[in-house]
């Protein structure tokens, strides 16, 4: 084995002054991220004059070509004039007014107010050069010709109450270092220096710098400031660096320390600097509009002292930053970068527990010692043998595992070189990860897939079988040992000593890929993806589980938060935290730096803007209350949330008041539908968040409704309603005629029935008994008194002659048409008393209402109903009292039979008695007369026989006499 003593401090190299402090470092990393927009992204105008945002959170943008209305994704020209005004021309100057209005000159001379009032306009005669808003009431116009000054703006008022020539502003007294105030009454001492915006200005022909203080106080100044750029535009962010533009230079920003940074920028002509409500720089060239917004990230690259912009791997467990790289190794320790194996390919690094560093290189693998003091550093050259270790571990016992991607698994251990046995390499399969826990297991991964436990000389492999991840595994962490986490290219696994347990993007991860995973000490998870890293609650993904009822709630930070590159693995550690909480990891182009603890947000809302409304390709104004027409179909609405950090992460929901039960999650969608909503009222509401997920619960709302075409009104509804009540009552009146004319049809058959019968009986029945009769009666006058046949001829008689008064008593029922209540009442009476001659109980019968007409075929069977009721009372009762009661109501006639007898079984009741059949035949009469008939009896308790039958059938439409 080769051993060989490399003493290698290198201090300072080009692009880092020699001991440059590690706070200085900090503070010179770039952290802004930049973000372009030409005529291919749908800007307009590439030459862009001026830069304001306004309350409702708008971008505003004075171009060559005119006004252009930005929101973070779409640029909308904004039409100022009608086509019978003169050309406005280019827009050289805006100001968002402290009362809410938009203010706009022209190069053509007009100075336009954009306000709830509308456009109004005044023509200056000059180019505007700026505008500036000293209070709600007052703006000051600057043009060549002069200054001018407008008064009670807030109120509407759009001429200048004060005009001051160029000569004279010239002329007047300065304020110390040349500065000359505009607003009168302006003492030294309110100048507030350095001023927060400078701008050049031209006045009378004279080239001028005006500035912008705070509490609206405004000056003109000689010269620039900083004098050694001679900006035509400089700006003081809120975060104390400086932003100076010129016509020639291009964008330089200098920092706290003094550091001037040239920004790379397409365009060397600088016209326009505006910082947002947010934070943001918006720079205008002649070539496009720029945005610098200050990230989350910072980028520590070669020029910052590292020996390459290739970085494949990171330690920052320890009390340094260890950063190899293709070209080296890197400390970050003590405010100091300091570079070792300077040339050397380094492939992995692994600081142990007693500080020193194992590197693995193309090389070969080497050990490095450093003191904290930092007074010598010692690098030792282990073996030469393994030149593609990826993978670096300690276990509990010191032993240090080296693994190859060539040639397997080693163990370093008393200065000694062994490969792992049994051979693992047997099937060609790489190490891509592996990790010690305190029980003596070593967890391996392998590229392709495949992951195992190797302890003591022995492997165990988990299966498909087993629900271990079958992609390639990039990463492990030893939580406990009973729970290890696995980073896969198939997404997060978590292995609980009995089972695994995965998450992938169904479960809310933002991708399936993890390169790398750390976890720091509260309950956080980082996972480094190709597209960002993301955060989330370790104590959150159980309850997530592999199918989840909720998905896993992640912060997810990508290029949008000032992520200067693409995250890549080049080696096992491809990201580490430090003492400090700050996370290290690899890009693309350098190491990316974030402070886990102190994260940035967002503290700002987005203001929503409901844009326009579409229904059925008709753009109506929006107001307070719109209305549309009948029979409207389709509806889009264009909401806007206008926070201008990162726009495309802004998040919305919006409900329809009379439509949606709750609230609609649409994400990024800039754009509601509704289609065949019913006629009504409708309040639509909508809400965003910005790219922090900050909601802005107030958000925007408009109210409109859906007019109803006259089949939907709710006068047509009862119309309908009361036609199909009227078109039912005709159905049921003619059906009721019908059925009238129906029974009145069967009556008059009944009645040529009756009268047929009675025909026969008087010409045949009645005229063979009277004969009967005579020839008995002739019979008895011829035979003596003393003959024994006498009687039985009288008797003979008797009948005969009984008969034949029955007979006509019959047949006077058959010819007449109707029966009141005396006629019903005296045939039951009548019967009532020819039982009684024979004994029986106590009987009465009483007449109750008004008594009618009733129908001749109703009373016919009435009656006999009647009969028959009173004749089983008398007959089978064994009553003592029998009470028959007619009652006459308007819409019904009853007859009642009650006796206080011996009562009758249920079961006879409904059937009768065998054999007998005068209860049938009352319910077949009562089934005729199309009356009801019950009987109600209990044993020993009497029985009740009542007969109904409805009105319009039981009573006669004759006129009553």
């Amino acid at each position: 084995m080769i051993l060989s003593i490399l003493c290698l401090v290198v201090r300072g190299m080009e692009g880092a002054s020699p001991g440059a402090g590690l706070a200085s470092l900090g503070a010179g990393l770039e952290r802004y991220v930049r973000t372009s927009w030409a005529h291919q992204d749908g800007l307009p105008s590439t030459l862009i004059y001026a830069i304001t945002q306004t309350r409702d959170g708008y971008l505003w943008l004075g171009t060559s070509d005119g006004l252009i209305r930005f929101d973070g994704i779409n640029f909308v020209p904004q039409k100022l004039l009608s086509s019978s005004e003169p050309l406005l021309g280019a827009v050289t100057a805006l100001c968002a007014a402290k009362d809410g209005s938009l203010w706009i000159g022209s190069a053509s001379g007009f100075i336009t107010r954009m306000s709830k009032l509308g456009l109004q306009k005044y023509r200056l005669g000059a180019e505007a050069e700026a505008i500036v808003s000293v209070s709600e009431s007052e703006v000051w116009v600057i043009a060549e010709n002069g200054l001018y000054r407008f008064a009670d703006v807030s109120r509407g008022s759009l001429t200048p109450v004060e005009r001051i020539d160029p000569e004279q502003v010239i002329r007047r007294p300065s304020l110390g270092n040349g500065n000359i105030p505009i607003a009168p009454h302006t003492t030294a001492d309110e100048v507030q220096m350095p001023s927060i915006y400078t701008h050049r200005v031209l006045l009378g022909g004279r080239q001028l710098f005006l500035n912008e203080g705070k509490q609206g106080r405004i000056w003109l100044a000689a010269r620039p400031l900083p004098q050694d750029l001679i900006p035509s535009v400089s700006l003081h962010d809120r975060r104390g660096y400086l932003w100076a533009g010129s016509l020639t230079s291009g964008l330089v920003r200098t920092t706290n320390t003094g550091r001037k940074l040239e920004m790379d920028l397409a365009s060397d002509l600088i016209e326009s600097l505006f910082e947002d409500r947010e934070g943001d720089i918006w720079v205008g060239t002649n070539n496009g509009l720029h945005c610098y917004r200050f990230g989350k990230f910072a980028l520590l690259t070669e020029r910052d002292g590292l020996t390459s912009d290739k970085v494949t791997s990171v330690e920052a467990g320890g009390h340094a930053i260890w950063v190899g790289t293709q070209a080296g190794l890197n400390r970050i320790h003590d405010s100091s970068v300091d570079q070792y194996l300077r040339g050397v390919d380094v492939l992995s690094v692994k600081e142990a527990p007693d500080g020193q560093l194992w590197v693995g290189t193309t090389q070969g693998v080497f050990k490095i010692a450093a003191n904290a003091a930092d007074l010598l550093t010692t690098t030792q050259r282990i073996t030469g043998v393994l030149k593609s270790v990826t993978a670096i571990e300690e276990d509990a016992e010191g032993g240090i595992w080296l693994a190859d991607a060539q040639k397997g698994l080693f163990s370093w251990k008393s200065e000694v070189l062994t490969r792992a046995e049994p051979n693992l390499d047997g099937n060609a399969r790489t190490i891509k990860t592996m990790r010690a826990q305190s029980n003596g297991a070593l967890w391996l991964g392998f590229f392709g897939g495949g992951l195992g436990v190797y302890r003591q000389g022995s492997f165990h492999e988990f299966s498909a079988a087993d629900r271990a991840p079958e992609e390639t595994v990039n990463d492990v962490y030893v939580q406990s040992p009973e729970e290890v986490w696995f980073g896969t290219d198939g997404g997060l696994f978590r292995f609980d000593g009995k089972k695994f347990v995965s998450w992938n993007t169904d479960a809310g991860l933002p991708g399936n890929r993890i390169l790398w995973l750390q976890a720091d000490g509260k309950d956080y998870f980082w996972l480094g993806f190709s597209t960002g890293i993301a955060r989330i609650h370790r104590s959150d993904l159980p309850a997530a589980g592999p199918i989840p009822a909720r998905r896993v709630q992640c912060d997810f930070y990508d290029f949008g938060d000032g992520l200067p590159a693409n995250p890549v693995r080049r080696s096992q550690s491809a990201g580490s935290l430090d003492l400090d909480g700050k996370l290290w990891f690899t890009t693309s182009a350098g190491i990316a730096i974030l402070d886990s603890r102190h994260i940035e947000k967002n503290s700002l809302p987005p203001p929503v803007v409901i844009e326009r409304v579409v229904a059925d390709n008709h753009e109506p104004r929006i107001d307070r209350a719109m209305r549309f027409p009948p029979l409207t179909r389709n509806l889009q609405i264009d909401y806007a949330g206008l926070s201008l950090v990162v726009p495309r992460k802004v998040q919305f929901r919006y409900r329809l008041d009379g439509f949606d039960k709750d609230w609609q999650n649409v994400g990024t969608r800039r754009q509601a539908f509704y289609t065949n909503l019913r006629p009504g009222a409708y309040r639509f509401q909508v809400s965003a968040a910005n790219n922090d997920g900050l909601w802005n619960e107030d958000g925007a709302s408009i109210a409109f409704s859906i007019l109803p075409a006259f089949y939907q009104t709710r006068l047509f509804t009862i119309l309908c309603v009361v036609a199909a009540a009227l078109i039912g009552w005709g159905i049921y009146r003619l059906r009721l005629q019908r059925m009238q004319a129906a029974w009145n049809a069967r009556f008059e058959e009944r009645l040529a029935e009756r009268t047929r019968i009675a025909q026969e009986l008087h010409d045949e029945l009645l005229q063979n008994a009277m004969g009967v009769s005579l020839q008995i009666e002739l019979s008895d006058s011829l035979i003596e008194e003393r003959h024994a046949a006498k009687p039985h001829l009288q008797r003979a008689l008797t009948l005969s002659r009984g008969l034949m008064r029955k007979g006509r008593e019959v047949l006077r029922d058959l010819r007449e048409k109707a029966r009141d209540a005396v006629d019903i009442a005296r045939v039951l009476r009548k019967a009532m008393e020819d039982f009684q001659r024979e004994g029986g109980p106590v009987s009465n019968l009483i007449v109750e209402g008004t008594p009618r007409i009733v129908n001749p075929l109703v009373a016919d069977d009435l009656t006999q109903i009647g009969y028959q009721a009173i004749a089983n009372a008398f007959q089978h009762a064994a009553a003592g009292k029998i009470e028959v009661r007619m009652i006459y109501r308007p819409s019904e006639l009853c007859l009642e039979v009650k006796d206080d007898g011996c009562g009758i079984e249920s079961r006879m009741a409904e059937t009768g008695k065998p054999g007998h059949y005068g209860l049938i035949g009352m319910r077949e009469r009562a089934n005729q007369i199309g009356g009801t008939l019950a009987i109600e009896s209990r044993t020993g308790e009497g029985t009740s026989v009542t007969v109904i039958v409805p009105g319009k059938r039981a009573f006669s439409r004759e006129k009553e006499k």
